[in-house]
């Protein structure tokens, strides 16, 4: 069984538990909660997207903050552009499914080496000399 599913499980074995009272039973949820991988901790992402955002956004803001930068600085602008860029591509759907087991790629086998033919060999070129 996977991990995900025992989690899930115990979930159930608590909330179903008749001997425990509602307090016992947030205390263990909130346990079994933390069993879970960070992965998927959602206050993690939340976390992501408002640094990202605050970024981008400080690189928009900042012409207006300071009025006597008659540009805004490349290094600034190019973190802004990377945090615009992350957050986009952190927001977009991924598109695989998760239940789908991986698979090593089908790799052939490489083509046989050559050795090179005698036709193919050069001629060493005579030294220049100056």
């Amino acid at each position: 069984m996977r991990p995900q599913k025992d989690i899930n499980e115990l979930f159930k074995l608590v909330i179903q538990d008749e001997k425990l009272n509602i307090l016992q039973k947030k205390i263990l949820l909130n346990e079994v909660r933390k069993l879970r991988p960070p992965e998927e901790d959602r206050w993690v992402y939340r976390t992501i997207v408002w640094v990202l955002g605050a970024v981008a956004l400080g690189t928009v803001i900042y012409p207006f903050v300071n009025p006597s930068a008659l540009e805004i600085p490349s290094g600034l602008l190019a973190i802004g552009s990377a945090a615009m860029g992350a957050l986009a591509g952190y927001l977009t759907p991924n598109l695989k499914p998760k239940d789908e087991p991986r698979q090593a790629p089908d790799h052939a086998e490489p083509p046989p080496l050559n050795p090179p033919t005698a036709e193919m060999q050069q001629e060493p070129s005579p030294a220049v000399n100056p």
